[in-house]
Order: structure tokens, then sequence, then C-alpha cells
């Protein structure tokens, strides 16, 4: 048998095993309280972008590593997966042994495990993210990086970047790594596989109008109307409201011409209102279209085959994802969107005023001129 190679017991493979995680947040901070987690492939998820829980939908095998113990199970992993790679250290391990080893890993790799969960260090960062089934909430998360993610991309030998590099060299293909000391001078302490996630990738920002920077707000969030601040919106509104200032209110007949001149007057401006609207949502909408291959896919469209996705997130009100997403109306939706338009007409600016006011018969008959504009 090989001098290098160590033989453990069958329970010391086993009980390392259920140990090992996919994150550990020792990689963030070293000082940091101890948490690790390990997923399983029933947290797979189908998204365009490349994390630990797409590669799962693909069935591809992340490397685990040990949280707890430190340099004193760095050995012991590091055979461990010496046996399951058929590297040739491994070679003279017994039969047993490498049996015992893969049963472990793949146990551990249908079970999920989590330690030190219970809260969170204040030495960890941690972000708030919109919570979709309750407005104007958030959540706190803490992003964990997954090691094994990264020695898949970034291991001194087999990683897709180190590989892709090394055949561009001095290139303009070349991708961009920096240089972080994660691990300090003895990473094994933290993680058998802490070296690959020092050398992460550099990326730009986006800085072009119209970025998809926008285009995730705009999800998350909805488009949002003002009527005192500058724009097609407002001066719509503001043209609405001068005719009913000094027509619709005048006490002098000779000035508000005939009742239906008036009418048709009143119709033509609520449709410009009703126009304005329209527009703005299809300048999103426009937006949205062009980068709905990065948005999520979390808001399927009932009846739709293949599946389609909406291009709002379902939190967004109703009547806003309708003005984004013509697919997601319904035959409530023009009244919901006039009503909406309305309440928008009448809201206050900071110091309560308003640009002009309605009572309840007036708002209900502005309500259903915008209603048919939006059919």
């Amino acid at each position: 048998m090989s001098e290098k190679w160590k033989t453990y017991l069958s329970e010391e493979y086993g009980q390392t095993a259920r140990q090992l995680v996919h994150f550990n947040s020792k990689t963030s901070n070293s000082n940091a309280g101890l948490v690790g987690i390990r997923l399983t492939k029933e947290s797979a998820i189908d998204l365009p972008y490349l994390s630990l829980r797409t590669l799962m939908t693909d069935g591809v095998a992340v490397p685990l590593d040990y949280a707890e113990g430190g340099a004193a199970v760095a050995g012991i992993v590091k055979q461990m997966y010496q046996i399951l790679d058929g590297d040739p250290e491994a070679e003279t391990a017994g039969l047993n042994e490498k049996e015992t080893v893969r049963a472990g890993l793949k146990a551990a790799e249908n079970t999920a495990y989590s330690i030190g969960t219970e809260s969170v260090d204040h030495r960890l960062r941690q972000i708030l993210v919109p919570k979709e089934d309750v407005p104007e909430s958030y959540v706190a998360m803490t992003p964990l990086t997954s090691g094994g993610l990264c020695s898949l991309l970034f291991d001194n030998e087999t990683g897709l970047v180190t590989r892709h590099n090394t055949s561009v060299r001095n290139t303009a293909e070349k991708l961009r790594q920096a240089q972080f000391g994660i691990g300090g001078s003895n990473p094994q302490n933290i993680g058998r596989l802490v070296r690959a996630m020092q050398r992460p990738l550099i990326v730009g920002t986006p800085q072009s109008s119209g970025t998809v920077r926008e285009a995730f707000a705009f999800y998350y969030k909805g488009i949002a109307f003002n009527v005192h601040a500058p724009g097609p919106f407002r001066e719509a509104v503001v043209k609405y409201a001068n005719f009913r200032e000094n027509v619709l209110l005048t006490p002098n007949p000779s000035q508000s011409g005939t009742n239906m001149q008036n009418r048709e007057q009143e119709e033509r401006l609520m449709a410009g209102i009703a126009r304005a609207v329209l527009a703005a949502g299809e300048d999103v909408h426009e937006l949205l279209s062009q980068y709905a291959d990065v948005l999520p896919q979390n808001a399927p469209i009932p009846d739709t085959e293949p599946v389609e996705y909406a291009l709002v997130a379902p939190n967004v009100t109703p009547v806003i994802r309708g003005l984004l997403d013509a697919r997601l109306r319904n035959k409530d939706w023009p009244r919901a969107i006039a009503k909406f338009t309305v309440t928008q007409m009448l809201a206050a600016d900071r110091e309560g005023k308003r640009l002009f006011m309605l009572d309840s018969a007036a708002r209900a008959h502005l309500e259903s001129l915008l209603e048919e504009d939006f059919r």
C-alpha cells in the first residue's frame, strides 16, 4: 500500500461524509460562527444562470467539502475524493474501503444537511431581497459561495475557466480573474476547495441605457405613475384638469360650448391619458422582452403550451402586470386599469396638493370613459 495512503475505519468515513456541505460560512469570514449547508437535487432550479442549483437541474455532480474539523479532516476528505475520482493514489485502497466511501458520498448527495443555521453571525454580510408574496416586504439573505462550484470553474488543473485561459493564453478571449486571500495563509483549515475560490472572474456592470439592471427593476417592481412628475402622463392629465376647470366648471355658459362638444372634447382628453398610460407600459414591455431570456422564469402563464413565462414578477399588482404584459389581462383588466389611472390622476404631492378634485359621481364617469379606451 502507498506510504501516502492512510486507512480509516468505516465509521470515520461515514461520519465525515454525513457532515460534508456545499456552503460554508467560514469562506466568507473565517472568524464567523460555523454555518454549513448541503442541498439535494430537490433544490434544483431551471434558470439561465450558472449556479449550484441550476447545475443540479442538469445532473452535474458538484463536489462537497468539509465545514467541521478543519485540518483534522482534510486528509480523510482528500482520500475520499481520490477514491471517487479514480486517482492513482487510491489504487491501493481496499475494495471494502472504496465501497464504503462511494456509498457514504452517494448517501450525502441524496440527503440535505445543515448546521449552525439557527442565527446569523454579525460578521456575515446580509442583503435585502423583495419578498414576492408580501408587497413592500423584504427578506434578509446572507450570500454564500459554493466551493464545489468554484472548483468546477477554477481548479488549477481541471477547472473550466482555467482550461479555457490556458488554451487562449494572451489573447482577448482570456477571462479576467481577481486574486482574493480567502482562507488566509492556511486555507485547508476552512475547506479542501477554498483555493479554487481565490480566483473569481472579473465582470463589468451594465452601462448602456435600457440595461438588464433596469429590466430586472421593472420585473420585480413594475412601473410607477406620478402625476406630479414631468412626462407624458402629467401633460395629458394637466390638459384635462385645465379643461375641467375652465370649461366644465365655468359659470359662464358662453365659454363652455355645447354639451355635445364638451363631451367629445372630454372623451378626447381622456383618450389621451389612456394613450400615455399604455405607451409607458409598451416602452417597459419592449425592454422586458429584450431581456426575456435572462429574467427569472418563476411566473408561468396558465394554459400555455409550451409553457410561457410572464415578463413581470407574481408579486407585482395584477393591474400593472397586465399593463406590462398583455398576456396577463383578463376581462376585468380594462375596468381595473381605469380605476387605477383615475387614482393616480387624483394623487397628492408631498405637500398634499392635487391637480384637481372629483366627487364620487365624477370619478365614476371618468372611470367609465377610460374603461372604453383601455378595451
